[in-house]
């Protein structure tokens, strides 16, 4: 057949979803469903728990443990020298003698399960709340 004198409707996809409503209401309630799991699942995720003490190990040894609440200045000299500073209730490496120095770079740190890392010394500092929630199992830790 010829499509000479055919006339051929323009229809827009709002004039489809208007002569289907049925999938429009579903397509709706769908957009709602997923716009709402991603809201929950952010609020789920940032749910960060103020720290309540310090960690410090090396190599994964666990050397000193520290309350968050107490200004302190902790010095540690295993394979190199790092300051850990403990001041209002966050804690930073002040200085260390690595050569990259990216463990001093780093911002302070306040919520349970943060943590700073000198990979050259071999040193890591951890906060941890009695509320800390392991990542991969979901257990306490």
């Amino acid at each position: 057949m010829s499509q000479v004198g055919r006339r051929i409707e323009k229809t827009s996809i709002f004039d489809h979803y208007k002569n289907n409503k049925m999938f429009f209401v579903w397509d709706i309630a769908a957009i709602i469903l997923i716009v709402a799991a991603i809201v929950a699942s952010i609020f789920m995720l940032s749910g960060k728990t103020s720290g309540e003490y310090v960690e410090i190990y090396h190599k994964g040894n666990l050397l000193e443990v520290h309350p968050l609440h107490e200004n302190k200045t902790i010095e540690i000299e295993i394979e190199g020298h790092n300051t850990i500073t403990i001041k209002d209730a966050k804690v930073y490496v002040s200085h260390a003698d690595c050569p990259d120095k990216l463990c001093v770079k780093s911002r302070p740190i306040k919520n349970g399960g943060e943590r700073i890392i000198c990979a050259p010394n071999g040193l890591v500092v951890i906060i941890r709340s009695d509320n800390d929630i392991d990542g991969i199992t979901g257990g306490r830790q």
